[in-house]
């Protein structure tokens, strides 16, 4: 299993970067848009994450479009976890978590655990995956920046 952090501050209020982060459209605005990502279902219906709430999304991971179900296992103020039922990893926990530092800025901390499938050769290619999420989570600093910084 791979554990890759990623962490960054913005220039807004924590009460914001909260709401923001905990509506469910905020996946498609901060995801870069080669991925496609789509939010084809939520169960229970509401516009605002839940406790125990089913996403399916679909989105292009590794060039092939795959399908995912999560489920917001953890959800308390300024904190929740989604994790992977099924889709393209054996393993998926994310956690995200969200600070004040003072003078209207916000830490955005991300933490995910991953497994790829396919034993021995998932574990190969681990280090790519990583690139990848690397890449995923430096375009989702630039544009929860971007949307939160524009808003005051």
């Amino acid at each position: 299993m791979k554990v890759f952090e990623y962490s960054f501050i913005v220039s807004s209020e924590l009460d914001n970067v909260w709401k923001f982060y905990t509506t469910i459209d905020h996946l498609e605005r901060i995801t870069p848009r080669g991925m496609g990502l789509q939010v084809i279902k939520v169960s229970p219906y509401a516009i605002d994450l839940q406790q125990d709430m089913d996403l399916w999304l679909s989105a292009r991971l590794f060039g092939i479009r795959r399908r995912w179900h999560s489920k917001i296992t953890a959800l308390k103020k300024y904190e929740y976890t989604d994790e992977m039922v099924s889709g393209p990893f054996k393993r998926w926990r994310h956690v995200h978590r969200f600070s004040a530092l003072g003078n209207s800025t916000t830490s955005v901390a991300d933490r995910v655990e991953f497994e790829l499938p396919y034993g021995v050769i998932g574990t190969a290619f681990e280090d790519y995956a990583l690139g990848h999420l690397c890449r995923i989570f430096a375009h989702r600093r630039l544009a929860t920046v971007r949307i939160l910084e524009s808003i005051k």
